[in-house]
């Protein structure tokens, strides 16, 4: 089994839930037999990656985040995860790569963003319209738009004043956004992500991309009503676990299992 690594902190739980995803996915009876997995949260080492893609800072990510895949590529990890979907910015992601090649890394590392489209790509072809919830940097740099658009999916972002006062301060809000509480998520920010999807919910969008870590972590303890999400967290685990050992993937609970052919890219079959 090869060593899956993490690149956590970003947000704060994000790590820790991708590591409790790829445990909850692992066809395992005993400790031994799970993955070699290593979560590395150094927070204070990265520049956010929302400040950055809206001018705050020009200190881009990308170089910290390079930084700690080639330390955990030291500790022999083979295969990395980045749990932040705003990191997946093309002006982020590909120094990040950059970085890589220069050093001569050989890990694998997966993008979220290509894993999910991929993975909605297969098995959602029949959803015409797809909501976006994600950090405005994400908004900003069309992360998802463009290779959902271009899988032939009608995509709908609400225009950037909620995105700004709703989703956006959701997750950022220095008081009571989720990156300063996250566990339990606070009641502010049940009321504007109950107001965020009621606002896909008045324009015929019954399914809803959640674009950001943070969403993935308060959607766990709430209640969707008629919106299906789709979380990029769940599919990054799994992909994860499909790269490291297959046959360790246990199905999702919608019945939905990867499979993958030789030198072609992750695909997702129904059981």
């Amino acid at each position: 089994m090869k060593k899956i690594g993490i690149i956590g902190g970003m947000g704060p739980y994000a790590g820790i839930e991708l590591m409790r995803l790829i445990i909850n996915n692992t066809i395992a009876s005993t400790d031994q037999e799970h993955l070699p997995v290593v979560n590395i949260s150094m927070p204070g080492y990265i520049a956010d990656r929302s400040a950055f893609l809206t001018g705050k800072t020009t200190v881009n990510p990308g170089l910290s985040i390079s930084n700690l895949i080639l330390d955990l590529e030291k500790l022999g990890v083979e295969i990395i995860g980045i749990p932040c979907n705003t990191s997946h910015a093309e002006t982020i992601f590909s120094v990040i790569q950059e970085q890589l090649n220069k050093a001569g890394s050989k890990v694998l590392l997966l993008n979220m963003i290509s894993e999910t489209v991929n993975y909605m790509s297969l098995n959602y072809a029949n959803v015409q319209k797809i909501g976006i919830m994600c950090t405005n940097g994400s908004y900003l740099s069309n992360i998802y738009q463009q290779q959902l658009q271009g899988k032939g999916f009608e995509v709908e972002m609400p225009e950037y004043y909620f995105q700004d006062t709703v989703i956006h301060r959701a997750i950022y809000d220095p008081v009571f956004g989720i990156k300063a509480v996250s566990d339990p998520v606070s009641a502010e920010v049940k009321d504007l992500l109950n107001k965020a999807l009621s606002y896909f919910r008045s324009r015929n969008v019954h399914t809803v991309l959640l674009g950001c870590t943070e969403l993935s972590v308060a959607f766990n303890t709430m209640e969707t009503d008629e919106i299906q999400c789709i979380d990029p967290m769940h599919i990054l685990a799994q992909s994860l676990i499909l790269a490291a050992a297959p046959a360790k993937l246990k199905h999702n609970i919608t019945g939905l299992k990867y499979s993958r052919m030789a030198n072609e890219p992750h695909r997702l079959s129904i059981n």
